[in-house]
């Protein structure tokens, strides 16, 4: 321990105190003796002169202070000067520095570029005035947020639901998303407008709204936009502020605020200061028993639910990007072996000026810092242009994201450079340098340099190949666990294609569609609305069947969805759950969910017939199990505590959401027997979805003159958008994996074509005492597979050990596939013996007598 001290004081520059102390009294001692003797020589007294160089010195201890200091910054001199031999020495080998500072670049602007996108979404503050003090509440049934605002622990609740807001203007009608808030809600958040005024926290008496800046950017951009109207579902509202740049609920494409009495959505509260989440947890879990008291016996499990904010607003998929972080990392690290591996051989011909260099008196420790000082220059080298490629490419990055983690990167709060990022990209820099700066270092502490004056670069070739073909071995370990992930993932992928979802979206059009209640104010209108509707779509050349399905823009719900409790007449304690759906007679045609029992809905099943219900065969089984549930009678949470029962008609077939672990649970009621002002229509065509679009569009607007914009979309390829996170995580590893396959062939080829090159006498002398060119040639792929193959061992051992991080990305399929694991073994295995095939024949066909002339 002593030893590795002295060495890493040393190597800093410095020494052990009590050396430095006798290393300054000993040279001022010789300074006092020079002085002394010339004194004397001149004929001065001894003791006098003594005297006279002490003062001259201020005094021993003093002049110990102030040498003391001297040396204090004396290693910013040697650092300046290690640094401006770096930059000659690189500028001398242009080539060199290019490559190396070059990938490194790519490398850390990889990182760089992710990272900003990792900050933005998960590091960054959330725009809130203390933010630390915001917790999202989760209630087991709809609260009046008036009854939480009376909470003792909270100093502010509010709540806000997405939507979408029919909005009429300059001709045209469209969707504008944003949120239903309380009045109080940026109170709460602590969030000023920066153009206008928020809401009333206590009410406004009048129809008013805000919009987004980036909204307001895109209509004006002016201050004289407050006060201006406009027109949502067919009501006038006067804008009266503009949120600031960085605002934004959760996801940040909402453009729109309109103040209401939300008592469902979700609800945020702020911490009085001293109060902790498990306290006002308590509290609302009282206040939620209080106000649900014929609820306390329910075998359905009630629990209140505080959850910090940062993490209740984390975007789903966000694990996803922590798994391309580290994956873009491992490219990093591989850019960092084949850098070593440059470095080395650069080492190797600078062999002989170490040597001289520590002949003339320059210590190991100074050889090492001038290495760590290059390996440094280039890290700097390729961090800045590296940081330059992330800020040139970060729009790119964005644009690529899956729809569902760029909606949350929109506006001012998007990927940008800031503080974080500049900070991760010294650290990766740094990082850098120590991983391919100290391996020249390393290899210069091995040897006595005063002793091989003498020697050539190659008499350091049998170390210089041994590390070099451990940092070979490390590559293809690295680019093996990338190609494993990437392997898994499109297995996963293929997977999550090619399984039935219990419905066929081909040829499906699927067109939503919103009914204005100012222009529909009775349920009976807005249902003769849909059923018109409905008529003229059918009467289209090309369309089959014409169904329809509320409030699911899919046949499916969420990946984890576990539905609605409902009530079993005769089972007051199954604990039943579903999604309920509002389908239309025709639905189940148009998407083909098959009929396994009873009937579908049919057109007598209206308003005034008695409630019937259609149950998928999910809850069929786990509800009544072998028994017949056609006939029984379910009661949904909408009909209230003494709602009428609902009689089941039909068992239909289950259906699934792409990414979801299990069939979903659902229940379907007539679209004829609610109450809705919108609904999804789903058409079956015999062309092409989106060649009848335009005559769909023609005859809903026809139906509803002054009605939305309608958007028609091709069913398939919704349902295929919907997997576009699992095609991005699989698309980039791929382009990662890629590009660490490609550099560990670089690294095995560099490594043997150096093999073969610093022995080549040695090869020479064989094939004169009579080798054949096929041995040789074996011999050197040889040498290559054993670095090959203990690559691949650790490889494996390390996509086995990252199976925690991958089982969240993949659906079906094991992070340990051995049929993955085996394809990409051989497959390194063959590219890195490829890779030396060049160098290996370039081996078999030397000359002896050439060589032998070397």
């Amino acid at each position: 321990m002593r030893t590795l001290r002295s060495w890493l004081l040393r190597l800093a520059g410095a020494a052990p105190s009590r050396r430095r102390e006798e290393d300054l009294t000993r040279e001022l001692e010789s300074h006092v003796e020079i002085h002394i003797d010339e004194q004397v020589r001149a004929g001065a007294d001894p003791a006098e002169a003594r005297r006279q160089a002490l003062i001259q010195l201020g005094g021993m201890e003093p002049a110990k202070a102030r040498l003391r200091d001297q040396a204090r910054f004396r290693w910013l001199d040697d650092l300046m000067i290690d640094l401006r031999l770096a930059i000659r020495l690189l500028g001398k080998s242009p080539a060199f520095a290019a490559v190396a500072a070059g990938s490194l670049a790519v490398g850390i602007g990889a990182n760089v570029a992710l990272f900003a996108v990792v900050n933005s979404l998960l590091l960054r503050p959330l725009p809130y005035d203390h933010p630390e003090n915001l917790v999202e509440i989760s209630m087991p049934a709809p609260a009046p947020v008036q009854d939480l605002n009376r909470a003792a622990s909270f100093s502010g609740v509010a709540a806000f639901i997405a939507r979408g807001f029919p909005v009429h203007g300059d001709g045209e009608s469209r969707n504008l998303y944003g949120y239903r808030v309380t009045p109080n809600l940026f109170q709460v958040l602590g969030v000023n407008a920066m153009v206008g005024r928020t809401f009333n926290p206590g009410g406004e008496t009048a129809r008013v709204a805000m919009i987004s800046f980036d909204h307001w950017q895109r209509i004006s951009g002016e201050p004289g936009v407050l006060g201006r109207t406009m027109t949502i579902a067919d009501e006038s509202y006067t804008i009266i502020g503009v949120t600031p740049p960085d605002f934004a609920l959760v996801a940040r494409d909402g453009q729109l605020f309109v103040p209401y009495p939300v008592t469902e959505g979700r609800i945020v509260g702020r911490l009085k200061p001293g109060v902790t989440m498990a306290q006002a947890e308590a509290e609302a879990a009282g206040i939620d028993k209080a106000l649900h008291r014929d609820g306390a016996d329910s075998p359905v499990p009630r629990r209140v639910r505080l959850e910090p904010i940062a993490d209740a607003y984390r975007p789903g998929d966000a694990g996803a990007l922590f798994l391309l972080q580290a994956a873009v990392g491992l490219v990093l690290l591989i850019t960092c072996a084949n850098t070593a591996n440059l470095m080395l051989v650069r080492s190797i011909g600078r062999s002989r000026e170490f040597a001289i260099r520590a002949a003339l008196g320059a210590g190991t420790s100074r050889i090492v810092r001038q290495a760590l000082a290059e390996g440094a220059l280039l890290a700097a080298i390729g961090g800045g242009l590296g940081l330059l490629l992330a800020q040139w490419s970060l729009g790119f990055v964005s644009s690529s994201l899956p729809a569902n983690i760029g909606r949350y990167l929109r506006g001012a709060h998007g990927a940008s450079i800031d503080h974080r990022v500049i900070f991760f990209t010294v650290a990766a820099s740094a990082c850098a340098t120590l991983l391919f700066g100290l391996t020249p270092a390393i290899q210069i502490l091995r040897f006595d340099l005063l002793t091989r004056i003498r020697d050539s670069g190659a008499s350091w070739a049998p170390g210089r190949q041994k590390l070099g073909q451990w940092l070979v071995t490390a590559e293809i370990a690295l680019a093996l666990v990338l190609l494993v992930g990437v392997g898994v993932t499109l297995k996963s992928l293929a997977g999550l294609r090619k399984q039935y979802l219990g419905f066929s979206p081909v040829h499906v059009l699927r067109v939503p569609v919103n009914l204005l209640p100012s222009r529909y104010p009775r349920a009976e209108q807005r249902l003769e609305a849909l059923r018109e509707m409905t008529g003229r779509i059918r009467a289209l050349p090309g369309v089959e069947t014409v169904g329809m399905v509320a409030p699911q823009y899919f046949p499916f719900g969420g990946p984890r969805v576990r539905g609605a409790p409902f009530e079993i007449e005769g089972k007051p304690g199954a604990g039943a759950r579903a999604e309920v759906y509002d389908a239309s007679p025709d639905y189940f045609r148009a998407v083909r969910i098959p009929l396994l029992r009873g009937r579908f809905f049919n057109e007598s099943d209206n308003a005034a017939a008695e409630p019937v219900a259609i149950i998928s065969n999910v809850v069929a089984r786990r509800y009544w199990g072998s028994e017949d549930p056609i006939g029984r009678r379910v009661r949904f949470p909408s009909a209230g505590a003494a709602g009428p029962f609902a009689s089941i008609v039909g068992v239909v077939g289950d259906v699934r959401n792409p990414v979801g672990p299990d069939v979903q649970p659902i229940a379907y009621r007539p679209l004829f027997q609610q109450d809705g002002t919108m609904g999804v229509f789903m058409i079956r065509t015999v062309p092409a979805p989106l060649t009848i679009a335009p005559a769909v569009r023609k005859a809903l607007l026809e139906a509803d003159p002054g009605g939305m914009s309608f958007r028609a979309a091709d069913l398939e390829s919704a349902v295929s958008d919907y997997l576009s996170p699992q095609q991005f995580v699989t698309s980039t590893l791929g382009v990662f994996a890629s590009a660490g396959l490609l550099l560990a062939a670089m690294g095995v080829y560099g490594v043997m074509r150096y093999w073969v090159g610093s022995r080549t006498q040695e090869l020479g002398i064989r094939l004169a005492l009579g080798a054949q060119p096929g041995g040789i040639l074996s011999m050197v792929l040889r040498q290559a597979g054993r670095s090959a193959l203990a690559g691949v061992a650790c490889g494996i051992l390390g996509a086995l050990s990252l199976q925690r991080v991958l089982s969240s990305q993949l659906y079906g399929v094991s992070p340990a596939d051995p049929a993955v694991i085996a394809s990409v073994s051989l497959l390194m295995a063959g590219v890195a013996l490829l890779a030396a095939f060049l160098p290996a024949r370039r081996a078999s066909r030397i000359d002896p007598s050439v060589a032998l002339r070397q």
